[in-house]
């Protein structure tokens, strides 16, 4: 989950065969449909927004790259980053939900909602915070 696309040529210099090869994008696909799913339950389930479309609008204005790249970059998760080069926050925000892709594969629906509810601080404050723009 942790290895850019920019070290392909790394691999192959280090003789890694290509069926060997591994990068996040598979597994960021996987974190983005999951990141998407988990924040949508969670606003759900904290009624979050009466209607459908008005939880789904407060979770595409919370699961935005910028967003998942500041949470990544709290937790510090560009130094697990193999990587030839700096990488732009957008790449950051790919690497978090490639990290939540491999867990949700790995740990499963329930341990990957409390991590996601744990980065995206659900508490009790941000529910109210979130509700109360939702309302007012």
């Amino acid at each position: 989950a942790c290895t850019h696309s920019s070290t392909k040529e790394f691999q192959k210099q280090c003789k890694i065969p290509t069926e060997k090869q591994v990068d996040f994008e598979t597994l960021e696909c996987l974190g983005d449909a999951v990141v998407y799913l988990i924040v949508f339950d969670l606003l759900a389930e904290h009624r979050i927004g009466r209607e459908v479309d008005q939880i789904s609008c407060t979770r595409n204005s919370l699961v935005t790259n910028c967003a998942l790249a500041v949470i990544a970059a709290d937790v510090h998760l560009e130094r697990c980053l193999m990587k030839a080069y700096p990488v732009p926050k957008k790449t950051l925000a790919d690497q978090l939900e490639a990290v939540i892709g491999a867990m949700f594969c790995d740990q499963g629906y329930l341990k990957t909602r409390a991590a996601v509810r744990t980065l995206f601080n659900f508490s009790s404050e941000t529910q109210n915070s979130i509700a109360s723009k939702e309302h007012g």
